[in-house]
Formats: structure tokens, sequence, C-alpha cells
């Protein structure tokens, strides 16, 4: 007996197993927060809901502007879950030390010009220094209480619904 078609069956079985596994939709949770993009009419909408459940012809989405819905499988365009909120102390802080550090530069050189008790070049430093930090404190505070909505896109067959736990 030869062992080499053996081995040829085996290689094709594990790919075809491990394809099948890679192509096998993330399954999505009754009462899990998603955003679904469906075709209604001729263009794109949005739905944002929890999941109620699904059936072999739609999904069922509670929630949002439109109450309670069922969406057909196939008309569903994407299939998103949520996946936390997240602040954006990093861009806020970066954005107030632009916006500080051109104040204090501007600042700075009125009171450099003007100045009349310190030295012009002392005192254009301190007070552009002292608006910079200020405006980086402030987009920091202000970015940090700005939050968004992370989504993960959920893979989905043409026309077929995801895997339910």
């Amino acid at each position: 007996m030869n062992p080499v078609p053996i081995a040829a069956l085996m290689l094709c079985a594990v790919v075809q197993a491990t394809g099948a596994l890679a192509a096998e939709p993330v399954p999505v949770a009754r009462g899990e927060r998603i955003r679904v993009t469906y075709l209604m009419e001729t263009r794109p909408a949005i739905v944002t809901g929890l999941c109620e459940g699904s059936t072999a012809e739609s999904l069922w989405v509670a929630g949002g502007a439109t109450g309670g819905r069922a969406l057909e499988w196939r008309a569903i365009r994407g299939l998103e879950r949520h996946a936390g909120r997240y602040g954006h102390a990093g861009t806020g802080s970066l954005i107030g030390l632009g916006v500080g550090l051109g104040a204090g530069i501007i600042t700075g050189a009125v009171m450099a010009r003007e100045s009349q008790f310190f030295d012009g070049t002392t005192s254009a430093v301190l007070v552009g220094s002292g608006i910079t930090a200020a405006g980086a404190v402030l987009g920091t505070l202000v970015g940090a209480l700005v939050r968004s909505d992370r989504w993960r896109e959920v893979p989905l067959a043409p026309g077929r619904a995801p895997s339910q736990p």
C-alpha cells in the first residue's frame, strides 16, 4: 500500500476543515448591542439596537428610533457588534497643546513688546509656556470627556446569518 495517496487525502481534509473554520462567522449573542446596515428600498440605512434573536430569514433588532423590527438577511449589507467606548484624551491634549502654543506665542510677543516691568524675553517665555501648558491640560480634560463607540465587524456570508452560540 502506497502512503502518498493517504497523506494527500489527509492533507486535503485538513485544508478543507481549516477553510471551513475560517469562513465560519462570529456569533451574535441575544441582548448584544449591534449596528446593522441594510438596504431600505434603494438606499442604505443604519439601525442600532439590541439583538433580540434571529431566524434563517431575518434578524430581530430592538431599540433605536423605530422600536423593534425584523430585518431580512438578504437586505443586510453589514453587521457590527459594540466593542466598548473610548475617550480622546491623547487627541485632545495634542490639539490643546497646539492651540495653547499658538496663543502663548502671540500673547508672549505682545507682552515682550509692551512690558515695562520685566525683561521682554523672560516674560514672553513664561507667559507662552504657561498658556501652552494650560491649553494642553484643558485639551486633555475635554478629550477625556468626549467618548466614542467602538464597533467590530461581524463577517457575514452573502444572504446568510451568522451562527448562533
